[in-house]
């Protein structure tokens, strides 16, 4: 290859420097410019096959650091090593070519190798690595130190197990200089609970001539440290020259790798375990691989071998909603429902409510391979709901409707009456008194009393209402005309001529009523109670005025309203 061009990559980092790169007639001569403006820099010198080779004596170099090592492979991350093979290909086409790695000693520095072709003047490739961000950085003098330990070796031996012969990468493997493992049985090196095994592996080699036995074992290195090697024993006692060649390949970085995955999959299994909700994986085929034990106290289920097993008491309600989710995930599609189980263990049918989150896991393709599924008991917190939506809908009294829940369904009601709307005000007479006299727990006895008969007057459909202190309303949809309003309040007034139980006795309660009624949608809910509250105060001035009237029952007056 001719090297009487100058590489536009070489020459814009010649630029770059303040280097003319007119003076540099051809690419080596320019690289050479670069090296002579980087005193401090990395530099090396590679063979043909990729691998470092010693710098030629003829390179100038200056303060230069050479890089030692195989190959620029081993110092680069994993992410980046496609594109320096790539980078070497194209070096030899173009005769350079510079290229931005990161390094694994620093990842965070990343780092501008340029290469040049300088075979024919000095038989190798030389490169050049500085600081991407700056043309005159320094890198750090660690850099490019040390020498990748081999992972493979060659090992001698005699029908004995005897050591006969080493090769150096055994010494730089294991630590160890030759004439200390020579003349050694092998067995002294193997880790005393691996000995059993090297001892049957090697007897079953024996009895093989011109066959091979692979085994794993812990071998002793010079520093006392075990490392892991599998070692494949290849029985040549039969040749002219008997012996055995063991071929070591280090697998302790391997077996790290599954032991740091063993103990993470143990610690995820023990917080599983910790976790106060049911924990399943399973396959695509629905079966399950792993089910905590929490699993089977929430769904009742012990030992199931599939999630539709393990969901078996789920409600028929809930079936398909499952189902439908099951299959989603199964598909890519993360899930979170809402399910209810049959409480296990129960003689009183109780229902479990349960929250499932369902999440897909994929492989580097982006297929399912399987689902984690989550169960978590969420019955305590329906309950509290349930109980905090009560308080702030129903009087803790009487169990009738709160003014806030009342108006809100009078609300309703008004925004489609359908045929009619009509509303029943009641204020009890004279409650002041049995509050006085008896007690106020005797007022909350007969409050609660009011409250049963008026359940027992009004139709199913129709709302009862504590305004507050002795003041109640109910509202009746679908009430055609006034006359179907006064219906309700006649047997409001029959009900209450029965009288209510206070203690041990029976009180006959009396009331004001007013009754109002509107088709209109505009009218608004706090017309139609004001009408029907002056309604029931006229009834209750009139019933003042006259001594004569019997306070055994009510008056009922009703208004019809008219919004224009």
């Amino acid at each position: 290859m001719s090297n009487n061009r100058c590489d536009a990559t070489v020459a814009n980092i010649l630029v770059e420097t303040d280097i003319d790169a007119a003076s540099a007639p051809d690419l080596v001569t320019g690289f050479l410019s670069l090296m002579a403006a980087h005193p401090d820099a990395w530099v090396a010198a590679i063979g043909e096959a990729g691998i470092l080779v010693p710098m030629p004596p003829t390179v100038p170099l200056d303060r230069h650091r050479v890089v030692v090592g195989r190959s620029l492979l081993d110092m680069v991350l994993p992410e980046d090593k496609v594109a320096v093979i790539n980078s070497w290909d194209a070096s030899g086409l173009t005769g350079s070519l510079s290229m931005t790695v990161r390094l694994l000693t620093d990842p965070d520095q990343p780092i501008r190798v340029t290469l040049v072709d300088a075979v024919e003047r000095f038989g190798v490739r030389l490169a050049i690595m500085l600081p991407a961000d700056g043309a005159r950085g320094r890198l750090a003098s660690s850099s490019f130190d040390g020498t990748p330990l081999p992972r493979t070796a060659r090992v001698r031996k005699d029908a004995r197990a005897m050591i006969t012969d080493v090769d150096h990468a055994t010494t730089q493997i294991l630590g160890w200089a030759p004439e200390h493992i020579v003349d050694r049985r092998s067995l002294e090196l193997i880790h005393p609970d691996d000995q059993d095994r090297a001892i049957s592996n090697w007897m079953e080699m024996l009895t093989a001539p011109g066959q091979s036995q692979r085994v794993r074992l812990r071998h002793l290195t010079a520093d006392g440290a075990w490392v892991w090697m599998e070692i494949t024993n290849h029985n040549h006692l039969e040749d002219d020259e008997p012996y055995v060649l063991a071929e070591m390949l280090d697998i302790s970085e391997e077996l790290a790798a599954q032991e740091a995955l063993r103990a993470s999959e143990q610690r995820l299994r023990r917080l599983a375990e910790a976790l106060p909700l049911g924990v399943i994986q399973i396959r695509t085929d629905r079966t399950i691989s792993y089910a905590n034990e929490r699993t089977a106290a929430i769904t009742g289920v012990a030992a199931a071998e599939s999630i539709d097993a393990q969901f078996d008491n789920v409600l028929p309600a809930d079936r398909v909603l499952l189902d439908n989710a099951l299959e989603a995930v199964l598909d890519g599609h993360d899930q979170d429902l809402s399910i209810r189980f049959r409480a296990p263990d129960t003689v009183r049918h109780e229902i479990l409510h349960t929250m499932v989150s369902m999440r897909a896991t994929t492989n580097t393709t982006g297929a399912v391979t399987d689902a984690i599924v989550s169960v978590a008991d969420v019955s305590e917190q329906v309950r509290m709901t349930a109980e905090l939506k009560r308080r702030a809908t129903y009087d803790a009294l009487t169990g009738c409707l709160n003014r806030s829940a009342l108006m809100a369904r009078l609300d309703e009601a008004l925004r489609d009456p359908g045929v009619g709307v009509g509303l029943v005000y009641l204020d009890l007479d004279e409650f002041k008194e049995i509050n006085d006299e008896r007690g106020h727990a005797a007022g909350d006895a007969v409050l609660r009393g009011v409250a049963s008969r008026l359940a027992e007057a009004v139709r199913v459909h129709d709302l009862i209402g504590r305004l507050g202190g002795d003041e109640f309303v109910v509202v009746c949809r679908d009430i055609a005309d006034r006359d179907g309003a006064l219906q309700v309040g006649t047997r409001i007034e029959a009900a209450l001529a029965r009288g209510v139980a206070i203690r041990d006795e029976r009180v006959v309660v009396s009331a004001s009523v007013g009754v109002a009624h509107t088709t209109d949608p505009a009218t608004s809910s706090d017309r139609l109670i004001a009408e029907a509250d002056t309604q029931m105060y006229t009834e209750k001035r009139r019933r003042k005025r006259s001594p004569e009237h019997t306070p055994n029952g009510p008056t009922v007056h009703s208004a019809r309203l008219h919004v224009v």
